[in-house]
């Protein structure tokens, strides 16, 4: 969004805000999910034992993620993986795993689960996982969020669609099969690497709604932001962050960061 100004919204992530704010502000308007659906999976084949990510901590087992996700220092911070278990390899390949289920490995409880059961040959049958939301990772994922430097410029527009973006929200949750089947055929027309069956998506939407991915705030508002968790992400990757050599302006807030300056409250779920 700052190398290109005619993008108006962007996805970004609580935990990548955070990051950026000091040279690239964003100031979120919307949030797409509830909770992030990051997970850890693993074979419960290979390890029944394990029920949770502290589990995979007292196993010593390795944990393959993607090499830069806070995530990871986050768990470790946590005292919930040792540092000494973290393998920054994942290349979003299923190889790694099949090859080696012994190991953890980051996934999206809206994907992963169906995908290497019903799609990847060489497995075919269950993971079993645990959404990181459970354990800390309190952000909001691929926000909608505009450069915070445009912000009041842009409020007559958001207080228009930001609504609509609420109710788009409500009403895929209610019936999510004419969008599954539009994001199936826009794939196709594409045709890049990238390869999302409408099988995947028909499951995403049912878990999102079944794990409160997708969901309302306790104000009973869908796409709003609950400020104390933003706090929340704020305390726990601050520090995470600065440690790494981010630099995290004095006084940054929730307020900041989000804002439901454009959120309809009486637009939900039902």
């Amino acid at each position: 969004m700052y190398i290109d100004q005619s993008i108006t919204l962007g996805m970004v992530t609580t935990d990548s805000a955070i990051q950026t704010v000091g040279k690239r502000p964003v100031t979120a308007v919307a949030a797409l999910m509830k909770k992030s659906p990051q997970v850890l999976m693993w074979d419960p084949k290979t390890h029944p034992d394990w029920k949770t990510v502290a589990d995979i901590g007292k196993s010593g087992a390795k944990v393959v993620y993607r090499d830069g996700e806070v995530f990871a220092p986050m768990l470790v911070a946590k005292g919930l993986i040792k540092e000494s278990q973290l393998d920054g390899s994942y290349d979003s390949s299923p190889s790694r795993f099949v090859a080696d289920p012994s190991i953890a490995q980051q996934g999206f409880a809206t994907a992963e689960p169906y995908i290497y059961e019903h799609e990847v040959a060489a497995w075919k049958k269950p993971v079993k996982f645990q959404l990181l939301s459970d354990v800390g990772y309190t952000v909001y994922p691929e926000a909608l969020s505009v450069r915070t430097g445009a912000l009041k410029k842009l409020s007559p527009c958001l207080k228009k669609l930001v609504p609509v973006i609420q109710q788009s929200a409500a009403d895929f949750a209610a019936a999510p099969d004419t969008a599954v089947t539009l994001i199936d055929d826009i794939v196709k027309q594409y045709g890049t690497s990238w390869v999302y069956s409408k099988g995947t998506g028909q499951y995403a939407a049912k878990e999102m709604v079944k794990l409160g991915i997708l969901g309302n705030e306790a104000d009973g508002s869908i796409a709003s932001f609950d400020k104390k968790r933003v706090t929340d992400s704020l305390r726990t990757f601050g520090p995470i962050l600065a440690k790494g050599g981010v630099k995290i302006p004095a006084g940054l807030s929730a307020d900041d960061l989000a804002t439901n300056e454009f959120i309809d409250t009486k637009i939900g779920m039902k």
